[in-house]
């Protein structure tokens, strides 16, 4: 279980979940494609992050209803709320949350994936030229 807490932190800190040194991003939404340190592959298939984009749905969409469902019992309650306003206010909230939790979503579920299936080959297994990037 401490091997997950760690794996974790990692993926919180944006870090390779097996090495926790290596970045998993270039830029904002430009990842890696291997571990600049362990070679550890991100991508392990195509379709691979729909697990993360699931997760930044959920979560993002949970934030939303936080703030909306007592919003709206507030609203309901009290005749003297300035609804327009703050609706303009929260409404950008569905878009811009699922653009800020792009990054740890993907790192999270790169990390879950390591900790629960492993990779079963090693470096040298696969023979990796870190000039060339790519396997000799």
């Amino acid at each position: 279980m401490k091997q997950f807490w760690i794996i974790l932190w990692r993926g919180l800190l944006l870090r390779c979940p097996r090495c926790g040194q290596g970045k998993l991003f270039r830029r904002w939404f430009k990842m890696y494609e291997r571990c600049p340190v362990c070679h550890l592959l991100y991508e392990r298939e195509p379709g691979f992050y729909t697990g993360g984009m699931a997760i930044n749905l959920v979560i993002s969409e949970l934030i939303v209803a936080a703030f909306v469902i007592p919003f709206s019992v507030w609203a309901a309650l009290n005749a003297n709320v300035p609804f327009i306003p703050i609706l303009i206010a929260i409404s950008p909230l569905p878009v811009l949350l699922p653009i800020l939790f792009f990054r740890h979503s993907r790192s999270f579920w790169i990390g879950l994936n390591y900790w629960l299936d492993p990779p079963k080959q090693t470096v040298d297994e696969y023979q990796w030229d870190p000039n060339t990037r790519q396997h000799r």
